[in-house]
């Protein structure tokens, strides 16, 4: 009588850890944090603030870690109210500005040459490129805003072509805006549920393996925010 070989049971899976699951539940974090920055954001006072929580969110999304996307939010607001509201007077002027710049260049009603329009917008592109990196830099350490600005520009200049990369993805929403109000209104749903969301989601992984490397000396990386009491 010939032995039948006994298979091991199969091991049961878990419907939440699927692939196709694991891809809708990011989708669905993204669209809470994306709908609580709008929401925070629309006093505009508190736009900093609202801003330094979502990367707080996106940082700990892109790290893979467990997150609790109501309570990190707001616990990130609460860490960045101070340097993040503060930080609105130099960041408010720089965006209108950056809006101007780029309606004015696109009409380019004085009919510049390329090397003017380039020379044109070069001050406005770097200050964009350290605001890009500030505001992740808010919501990843609890440094002071000096020393946050401080680091925004030196990680822009030493990294340029991930800080034009960024630079661009948070420009979209200007250029969309500039080149075609119509156009912006059509994708209103998009901005209100998912865009911003994945804009910072995507600076966020591209900006995670800087910070881990050029800033590992820094003051309380995010994973100690919730045991930390700041002092700024």
């Amino acid at each position: 009588m010939s032995q039948q070989s006994v298979r091991p049971p199969r091991k049961a899976s878990n419907l939440f850890e699927e692939p196709a699951m694991l891809f809708l539940g990011r989708v669905f974090d993204i669209v809470a944090v994306n709908l609580l920055w709008l929401i925070c954001s629309l006093p505009v006072v508190t736009l900093g603030a609202s801003t330094g929580a979502m990367y707080y969110v996106l940082m700990k999304m892109a790290r893979k870690d467990a997150i609790h996307v109501w309570k990190d939010f707001f616990c990130g607001f609460r860490l960045t109210w101070k340097r993040g509201t503060l930080s609105l007077l130099l960041v408010l002027p720089v965006l209108a500005l950056a809006y101007l710049n780029v309606s004015f260049l696109m009409g380019n009603p004085l009919n510049l040459p390329s090397l003017g329009l380039v020379v044109f917008a070069l001050p406005v592109l770097l200050a964009l490129m350290v605001v890009s990196f500030l505001y992740p830099l808010l919501g990843f350490y609890s440094d002071r805003l000096r020393i946050a600005l401080h680091n925004a520009f030196c990680l822009a200049i030493s990294h340029l072509p991930t800080a034009l990369l960024v630079t661009v993805l948070n420009l979209i929403p200007f250029v969309l805006l500039a080149r075609s109000f119509e156009l912006f209104l059509n994708l209103l749903l998009v901005w209100v549920f998912l865009a911003f969301g994945v804009i910072g989601y995507l600076n966020s992984k591209l900006l995670l393996r800087i910070f881990r490397k050029e800033l590992a000396d820094s003051d309380y990386p995010i994973e100690d925010y919730d045991t930390v009491t700041l002092n700024h």
